[in-house]
């Protein structure tokens, strides 16, 4: 057998060893609070129908009346389309209400688990974690 050969079996094997590490990497939740959940209402900015994940950038105008842009991770567009949604399901300008598991370290990200949208209905995406209780927005340390 070659010196080359047995490098590429060896490189192989090694990528071979470490896709459960990638793909675990990937998928994992960790980083959002999915014992907690919040409320964010406001205006789409962007919807980006994209892989791996699609992702809504929303205007949330506080109380004080500064706005803060929020990016809500969702699930890839193939599982989406599985639940009814497709890439003109929401536009900038919609008015949405969405509920969230905010990410752990309190920067403005969080990740979708249900909302209200133009047309009024809630759209969900299929369930991936518990469901809680809403919190709304305002309520956030």
């Amino acid at each position: 057998m070659s010196v080359p050969m047995t490098r590429k079996r060896l490189g192989v094997g090694m990528l071979l060893l470490m896709a459960p590490v990638f793909v675990s990497a990937h998928h994992s939740t960790a980083m959002f609070d999915q014992l907690r959940t919040l409320t964010l209402e406001g205006v789409v900015k962007e919807f980006r129908w994209i892989n791996p994940h699609a992702f809504i950038q929303v205007l949330v105008k506080h109380g004080d009346g500064h706005e803060q842009e929020w990016s809500v991770e969702m699930s890839t567009p193939r599982y989406l389309g599985k639940a009814g949604w497709t890439a003109t399901t929401l536009r900038p300008g919609d008015v949405v209400s969405l509920v969230i598991h905010p990410i752990r370290d309190g920067t403005a990200l969080g990740a979708y688990v249900s909302g209200a949208g133009p047309p009024g209905a809630f759209v969900n995406e299929p369930p991936t974690a518990p469901a809680s209780t809403r919190t709304p927005a305002a309520a956030q340390p």
